[in-house]
């Protein structure tokens, strides 16, 4: 697939312009500027939408990548949300037509997800500047930069969400356990999917009265075994799809108490997602299963910490037996995190200016970078 180089943006004034291209996996329905339209609700798309209107306040423009001219002194950068082998084919190798200096690399899923980038520094070589999360290629390559993984749909509205009438379900009125997530399988030894469908199954068989599953591809085969053989556990408690919009998800978390919000890697320190801030949002306290080094960045008196129990059932039994009172005790530290300073590591701010300093601002970039450590 060819793109067709869109001309248009370049009718007048080119030379006095500062132009930034984007691509985070985009198809057909997403390009001349397509990823942009209001009316667009997928999490990626939003947080793209908040990059441009950052960078409009600041003097620079962005569009999809086919929207841009790669030879035109205007664009300074293309910057990729991501990157795959298997997408670059599919629209003609097209990375490699951009000058290398312009390829910008920001890796924000992790490394059970996108193997290649993770795993095979090749890929990564055929960028110029690389962000990453990711503490074990961070200490591996001092020249990368460090990035957080921020809040992709609520970011600065959480506190607004928070405070809404319509989320303010009281406890009595909610019911014991969500979760939302994909059905997925990995080779990844990392990969946190079969360990989490346990957990999942375990309130599926022995809470089904009381949980809720949510997310897509459940009860459908994915793997070749399960083509094979069927699905490992057929879920009782699937309720279906979400619509790909935050408004969706944070309004179903206040039907609940608890969620559990367990990462597709639970090893990076790094690796710290909205899972665990959505639902703060909702009143809803997290039940998190992610990396060790958590408490760095979120106190432990706003979430449930998965790892201080030795399974399911004990969970279970912790679950069912939390008052209204200890709830509400949830509930004002989530509250007070999202009123602190300590909130902004997970904000789109925090990334947008981290790769705007570095690309635009090389002078400005302070020594004391912000570094996960396990």
């Amino acid at each position: 697939m060819h793109l067709p180089l869109q001309v248009d943006i370049y009718a007048h004034s080119m030379h006095s312009r500062t132009i930034v291209g984007t691509n985070w996996y985009f198809e057909e329905n997403d390009l001349q500027d397509k990823a942009f339209d209001p009316a667009r609700t997928e999490e990626r798309l939003i947080l793209l939408r908040k990059f441009r209107t950052w960078l409009e306040a600041r003097g620079i423009e962005m569009h999809t990548w086919d929207m841009v001219d790669f030879k035109d002194p205007a664009v300074k950068y293309v910057i990729f949300f991501d990157w795959c082998r298997y997408h670059d084919k599919r629209f003609g190798r097209r990375l490699r037509q951009i000058p290398f200096p312009k390829r910008i690399l920001v890796m924000i899923e992790p490394g059970t997800m996108n193997i290649q980038l993770h795993y095979f520094p090749f890929y990564r070589r055929l960028f110029s500047t690389v962000f990453t999360f990711h503490q074990a290629l961070l200490d591996r390559h001092p020249e990368y930069i460090p990035i957080n993984n921020p809040m992709f749909g609520a970011d600065g509205e959480a506190l607004a969400y928070f405070n809404r009438a319509d989320f303010q379900v009281p406890y009595s009125q909610r019911k014991l356990l969500v979760a939302v997530a994909s059905h997925r399988w990995s080779l990844h030894p990392r990969a946190n999917f079969s360990r989490r469908e346990r957990v999942f199954a375990f309130f599926d068989e022995h809470l089904p009265g009381d949980f809720e599953l949510w997310g897509r591809y459940w009860n459908r085969p994915l793997s070749i075994l399960e083509r094979a053989f069927g699905v490992r556990h057929f879920f009782r408690t699937y309720k279906g799809e979400l619509p790909l919009s935050v408004e969706a998800k944070l309004r179903l978390y206040t039907r609940y108490r608890f969620c559990l919000c367990l990462e597709n890697d639970t090893c990076d320190p790094g690796f710290i997602t909205d899972r665990i801030t959505d639902p703060f949002c909702s009143r809803c306290v997290p039940v998190y299963w992610g990396p060790k080094s958590i408490t760095r960045y979120v106190p432990p008196e706003c979430f449930i910490n998965y790892r201080d129990f030795k399974g399911p059932k004990e969970l279970a039994s912790f679950l069912t037996s939390v008052s209204e009172e200890q709830y509400a005790g949830y509930v004002t530290a989530m509250e007070k995190f999202l009123r602190s300073d300590q909130r902004r590591f997970f904000t789109t701010d925090y990334m947008f200016d981290i790769i705007y300093r570095h690309l635009f601002e090389p002078s400005r970039i302070l020594k004391t970078q912000m570094k996960a450590t396990p």
